[in-house]
């Protein structure tokens, strides 16, 4: 079989009925040049939407026009003040805590937990109180000691939204072995949706700008075979990374770089100035986003094992370890739980409270089991259902008469 050599093909003719574009060859688009105007056109506005964005929150629009309206959650403003809570939530973390150095001298019972120990979530078409300000569980536990030992106890609520046990364990540290009077007693909150949470935020690495607090963790995590480590020392490279930046010392910059200045101007600008709360409001947006959108709200179960769990029980050992070490009196006690809602999987939740009270009997610390202390009728309700975390006032109420009942007796005992 002979084979001949092929002819390049030819073009195709256009049809009559074809656009002529589509029988003409496409001509290259000349860029348009940025001219004096067009740049100056492109700053003004540029500025105009800083400046809008800085007086509007869109973000908070969208949120609205999801929730046609209403809210995430419904809150009652609680009794929070700088002298016995964290005010930042987590934020400022290095300035709320030398903010409470500076209350009187007392013996001090230190609180940790997540949101559940300051926010007090109404129920549904319930209606904030103004004016009015209710006392906290720790605050009522102030109240407790100082009827029955007046001016001894100064309770300080270290509770912070979603704190997991290598951030308590972090904050701890601090008040352990950098104040002059370490915590007397150290009251402990365990949540298990928490203990499925990692990392250390930004705003607690803001402890790192204390020097002796940073030799105090590196001594602590040195050599140390746990879980919770690798977040630490990263955290520690985050925090080198943002002061590098903000003093122009970055080791990426081989010459004068104008970003120190530049935030300091910006500060001046309201959008930069409210960067955090359109981050809080943009956050809050994607959660609707999330519940209207995919059906997945916080009261979707969830599997809470492997390394996080493992990770944030290391961090609870060792947090007992370390008050213990400096003379502290422990109590733990387990969250109540919404009986409302079916958030965990029951076979792990109940290998949770008993791998808790396991760690209590070892460690002899007297131990709480809250889950069903508050009743539904004391929750809260999100918009796509009840209240997974939060419950009400009332409800702060019951969880201090019930550790009024079962842990605070055994420490009145051991003075």
């Amino acid at each position: 079989m002979t084979s001949t050599r092929s002819a390049p093909s030819l073009e195709r003719s256009p049809t009559p009925d074809e656009p002529s574009s589509a029988r003409e060859a496409p001509v290259a688009q000349t860029p348009r040049p940025l001219t004096t105007w067009r740049l100056a056109f492109l700053l003004v506005a540029t500025i105009a939407c800083l400046a809008a964005l800085g007086e509007l929150d869109p973000f908070h629009a969208l949120h609205a026009v999801f929730t046609r309206g209403g809210s995430t959650i419904r809150l009652q403003p609680m009794d929070h003040q700088p002298s016995f809570m964290d005010t930042s939530l987590g934020e400022r973390l290095l300035a709320s805590l030398t903010i409470a150095q500076a209350v009187p001298s007392r013996q001090r019972i230190l609180v940790l937990g997540n949101s559940q120990q300051f926010d007090a979530s109404l129920p549904r078409g319930g209606v904030p109180r103004v004016g009015e300000r209710p006392p906290i569980t720790s605050s009522l536990v102030q109240k407790t000691f100082d009827e029955d030992a007046p001016g001894r106890y100064a309770v300080y609520n270290g509770a912070a939204p979603n704190q997991n046990y290598g951030e308590a364990l972090w904050q701890a540290l601090y008040w352990f072995e950098v104040t002059p009077n370490p915590p007397r007693v150290l009251l402990l909150q365990a949540s298990f949706d928490t203990f499925r949470k990692t990392g250390v935020r930004a705003g607690y690495q803001t402890l790192l700008e204390e020097p002796r607090y940073r030799a105090a963790l590196e001594a602590f995590i040195r050599d140390r075979d746990r879980l919770y480590v690798a977040d630490f020392g990263d955290a520690i490279e985050k925090q080198a990374e943002r002061a590098a930046q903000a003093t122009g010392t970055a080791k990426a910059t081989v010459s004068w770089s104008p970003e120190t200045s530049l935030r300091k101007g910006m500060e001046h600008m309201p959008l930069f100035a409210a960067r955090e709360q359109r981050k809080a409001s943009f956050l809050n947006m994607l959660y609707v986003m999330r519940v209207q959108v995919l059906g997945i709200s916080p009261t979707t179960r969830r599997h809470i094992t492997g390394a996080p769990l493992e990770q944030n029980l290391q961090a609870l050992e060792d947090l007992i370890a370390l008050a213990k070490r400096h003379g502290s009196e422990i109590l733990l006690y387990n969250a109540p739980v919404n009986p409302a809602i079916d958030m965990f999987y029951p076979e792990e939740y109940e290998g949770y409270v008993n791998r808790l009270s396991a760690l209590c009997g070892r460690e002899k610390v007297p131990f709480a089991d809250l889950f069903d202390a508050v009743p539904a009728e004391l929750w809260g309700y999100w918009i796509d259902g009840p209240d997974p975390i939060h419950f009400s006032e009332q409800g702060h109420r019951v969880v201090h008469a019930r550790l009024a009942a079962e842990l605070l007796p055994m420490l009145r005992n051991r003075r």
